[in-house]
């Protein structure tokens, strides 16, 4: 079941608003469509700054939510301790300023936030209350399922260890079992990997589902909805634990657990799992940008009849007249471009 409909279904509630009390065990930052720090943003620096100014204070991993059906974003960052939410908030603006990053409502919204009264809390919609407030889930697109969102949040929090000096951050104690930091891996890998390991106690259906669709659409590449069905029940039913912990046998055996629409949008998945959503056109956008500017900056090159002793020369040339990056020439969509930008090498 999904959070929505435990509260109310679609539309409903339509607004559910939390705030951190005195400790706190997570941050969020909340992007406007229209923030210069928006991936779609024309002129502005894009959500990279953002993310990158977050990781000095050992801030690593966030969770991707669409904010509602107006697409904004909220980004949630779950911490391996509760921490002192005062410190938290000092922390955060402190680390986003020094990046010289404009924390202000519409732009780029904190929470925790700084604050002289009770009042001026800023609070946030929690995850999963419908009109479209779901994870994005890399190769798989928006999920609403609250057993997905649990693993994920699992999996983040190992990476999120607020790192201030001591006497700014009264932390309480952690977990005995704490593992620290894990190298992120690919999507489809943590896919593979969470239906070997299989059911491992009540309550992992829905997660394990979801694994199995990415499983067959994306990885044994399977393309009619009679194959996804049959492959997703054979994935859950062999799974290790399915007998012992699984509570909707009945149901998968008979494939009446996996709902039509379901195996539908699997079929509409591609890697990358982002079609028709703000990160499939913000990358659109941002690849037409770099080969754009590469392209002025080449044919503006050309025309001064400039020559270079070097490709390092040049590069840094065009990169000086706005092109992209070095490792933008290298890929091999633009070999052409590269191959036109050494004939400027004297």
């Amino acid at each position: 079941m999904t959070l929505k409909s435990h509260l109310g279904g679609f539309e409903q509630p339509k607004y559910l608003a939390i705030r951190p009390a005195a400790w706190t065990n997570w941050a969020v930052f909340d992007i406007d469509e229209g923030s210069r720090y928006h991936p779609l943003s024309e002129d502005g620096e894009g959500i990279e700054p953002v993310l990158k100014a977050l990781a000095t204070i050992g801030l690593h991993a966030g969770l991707e939510f669409q904010s509602s059906t107006t697409g904004g974003i909220h980004v949630w960052f779950p911490l391996g301790c509760a921490v002192h939410t005062w410190a938290l908030a000092v922390a955060i603006e402190g680390a986003l300023a020094k990046s010289g990053l404009e924390i202000r409502n519409g732009v780029l919204e904190i929470r925790p936030n700084c604050k002289s009264y009770d009042s001026q809390f800023q609070a946030i919609r929690a995850p999963l209350t419908g009109e479209g407030n779901g994870l994005f889930v890399e190769d798989f697109g928006f999920s609403y399922e609250i057993s997905v969102m649990k693993q994920r949040w699992t999996e983040a929090k190992e990476r999120n260890h607020l790192a201030i000096p001591e006497k700014q951050m009264p932390a309480r104690e952690c977990s005995s079992n704490r593992r620290g930091q894990r190298a992120q891996t690919g999507a489809l890998e943590r896919a593979q990997a969470r239906v070997n390991q299989g059911f491992t106690g009540r309550g992992q259906t829905n997660e394990l589902k979801l694994a199995c669709l990415q499983i067959a659409r994306l990885v044994e590449g399977l393309e009619s909805e009679e194959q996804i069905r049959s492959r997703v029940v054979e994935l859950l039913i062999t799974a290790p634990g399915f007998e012992e912990f699984c509570g909707h046998k009945k149901e998968i055996i008979s494939g009446k657990y996996l709902s039509k629409s379901e195996v539908q949008r699997a079929l509409r998945l591609i890697p990358g799992g982002y079609i028709n959503t703000w990160k499939e056109e913000a990358n659109s956008k941002r690849s037409k940008d770099a080969e754009k500017r590469a392209h002025e900056a080449l044919e503006g090159s050309i025309s001064e009849g400039k020559k270079f002793a070097s490709m390092t020369d040049a590069f840094q040339h065009l990169r000086n007249k706005g092109a992209p990056a070095k490792s933008w020439w290298h890929k091999k969509k633009n070999e052409r471009s590269l191959e036109l930008l050494k004939t400027l090498i004297a």
